[in-house]
């Protein structure tokens, strides 16, 4: 299997041992990454929205002074 590695293709065939273990936990690493990456976004669109629902849904005397504090 060839990978890229600081731009330069290799190919995992001419690995030894330490080499193959050190690609296989990169791409592990790499993955997991990626789903994390992935799970934050989720979650920040999540905090978004429920921020928006109990921003609406504020008692009105709070929605009044917060729109005071905003117009100056």
């Amino acid at each position: 299997m060839k990978f890229t590695l600081d731009d330069k293709e290799y190919e995992s065939d001419n690995l030894n041992e330490k080499g193959l273990t050190a690609l296989s936990r990169l791409q592990e690493i790499n993955s997991r990454k990626q789903k994390m990456s992935a799970e934050f976004n989720d979650l920040s669109v999540l905090m978004e929205h429920h921020t928006k629902i109990l921003k609406d849904n504020l008692p009105e005397e709070t929605k009044e002074e917060e729109l005071k504090v905003s117009s100056k």
